[in-house]
């Protein structure tokens, strides 16, 4: 690691960062928003901010938290930790707040691709803790902040008394994928979705889990 981990602080308070937290999250989510808006930024970043903004969202706070390191500049990388219970939760209260803003947009195509990367999502099950969000921002890549932050989540789980960190990745992110290896996570499956309008362009899903 070429940082000192002493000076790295996670907070849930998000202050003049929630646009920064967004623009993190959204780089973990370039494979789903490629399959379900298709082309369509401004559809995904309207859905992305109202559900952030109605406290439903994976990465909504208090459940999401930034990553700094000193006490000034920029966040190097934030983290979603949700409990399997509020994941369930959350899950339902964000569909309700997206299917609005798609029923105001006429965007029926993007509910059908919705529901179906949500059939091939990962499902918590009890004494799960999940890892719904980890994101490094570019210019601090390489510096071992995503090991660390995963070292935090799996310290949270074992404090809660979770039985499994869990987590989902996009089979097209090599580099998530072998981190997540590297920390101990396993592959226990694997799912695939492709749209019947357009079977070229699918999503495949990897469920890891890393028992405690």
């Amino acid at each position: 690691m070429t940082h000192g981990s002493h000076d790295l602080r996670l907070t849930t308070d998000i202050g003049p960062f929630a646009q920064t937290l967004l623009d993190l999250e959204a780089t973990t989510a370039e494979a789903y928003d490629r399959f379900v808006f298709r082309g369509d930024p401004q559809l995904a970043d309207e859905v992305r901010r109202v559900t952030f903004a109605r406290g439903v969202a994976d990465f909504s706070p208090p459940t999401a938290r930034l990553l700094f390191d000193g006490d000034h500049g920029e966040p190097v990388g934030m983290l979603a930790l949700v409990p399997d219970t509020l994941f369930i939760e959350r899950r339902r209260a964000a569909a309700l707040a997206v299917g609005r803003v798609l029923h105001q947009h006429r965007a029926t195509a993007v509910r059908e691709r919705m529901a179906e990367a949500g059939a091939i999502s990962l499902k918590a099950e009890p004494g799960d803790l999940v890892l719904a969000r980890i994101a490094i921002a570019k210019q601090a890549e390489g510096r071992g902040y995503g090991r660390w932050l995963i070292e935090r989540a799996a310290d949270e789980a074992r404090a809660l008394g979770c039985a499994r960190l869990v987590l989902d990745v996009a089979a097209d992110n090599p580099r998530a994928f072998s981190l997540y290896s590297r920390s101990g996570f396993v592959e226990l499956a694997r799912r695939t979705v492709s749209s019947p309008s357009s079977p070229e362009v699918e999503l495949t899903y990897c469920h890891l889990a890393c028992p405690l």
